[in-house]
């Protein structure tokens, strides 16, 4: 059983797609919620794939698309909740084998082979990777943000220091 976890907005689609392509069927469930820890303690055994994508990147898809909170809830509501969920990301990753899939660094390769080799199948992604720099996002509106307690996690800075 493979489960991908992950903060909204990171890749998780994408990454569920790419598992599903090599016959998989994983499992996806979002840190946003309390419901998490209660799922991974009854999924001891899986197998643990984290979708990434600079925290920057997704807190401006974040605030431009939702976050499942509804749409009464302010960008600057959202907030504590965005940072809480890398909080719950990060906590997963300490706690438990992960496969880590950052969908937007070169990267991204060196980790397909590595889960193809755990998993025994061929995972491989058919897109080239896109690392746009925040600059080059800045055509989109969004709430500015410190994401300085986020940027400061373990899985954040493994990746995006």
């Amino acid at each position: 059983m493979i489960i991908v976890v992950s903060v909204p907005h990171t890749g998780t689609v994408t990454t569920k797609y790419l598992l599903d392509n090599a016959n998989l069927k994983p499992l996806q469930h979002h840190c946003h919620a309390d419901t998490i820890f209660p799922f991974l303690e009854r999924m001891k055994d899986a197998d643990i794939v984290v979708p990434l994508r600079h925290p920057e990147k997704a807190w401006r898809t974040w605030t431009r698309r939702g976050t499942g909170l509804g749409g009464h809830v302010s960008n600057e509501e959202r907030l504590p909740h965005f940072i809480q969920s890398w909080k719950w990301l990060d906590d997963i990753c300490r706690e438990r084998k992960t496969y880590y899939l950052p969908v937007d660094l070169p990267i991204r390769d060196d980790c397909l082979r590595e889960m193809s080799e755990a998993f025994g199948v061929d995972i491989k992604a058919d897109w080239t990777v896109r690392n746009e720099t925040t600059e080059s996002l800045a055509r989109f509106d969004y709430v500015e943000a410190d994401l300085s307690e986020v940027m400061s996690l373990d899985v954040v800075r493994k990746f995006y220091a």
